[in-house]
């Protein structure tokens, strides 16, 4: 019984060498990792922003302009344009369409016979022989 236990004792000696290995073997890689991060991160060049960034924060901008001037001309609260969240935003955009659902619609419109339009140019800009004609835009 004693070779056993003492049998036992051993094993679990190695399993716990072991699994100090292979700790520190994970915490020298998890160092290394860290290590190169950085350096990986500060040799990266800064993003510029694109045209397509700019435009569509200039539209963000037309957008919020034209919502306050409609929201005035409706004569409605000015303190309810304050928008802070997406909830607010929300209940704007709402609050708009119950005004006025017929200009809302005809937007909505819009948008998809501006997208159909886009499309339609595109495909016929774009050669029949070139690989990519089938491209979103």
């Amino acid at each position: 019984m004693t070779n056993i236990a003492l049998i036992q004792v051993l094993i679990k000696g190695f399993i716990q060498e072991a699994n100090q290995q292979s700790i520190q073997e994970d915490i020298q890689e998890a160092i290394q990792v860290a290590i190169q991060e950085p350096v990986q991160k500060a040799i990266q060049k800064p993003v510029k922003k694109n045209r397509d960034y700019i435009i569509q924060k200039a539209d963000k901008r037309n957008i919020g302009n034209m919502t306050t001037k409609r929201w005035k001309e409706l004569g409605l609260n000015n303190n309810c344009l304050k928008t802070n969240n997406l909830d607010d935003c929300i209940t704007l955009c709402y609050d708009l369409e119950q005004y006025n659902p017929k200009e809302f619609r005809e937007q909505e419109k819009l948008e998809i016979a501006v997208k159909k339009r886009a499309i339609a140019v595109h495909y016929a800009k774009v050669s029949k022989s070139y690989s990519d004609n089938r491209s979103d835009i």
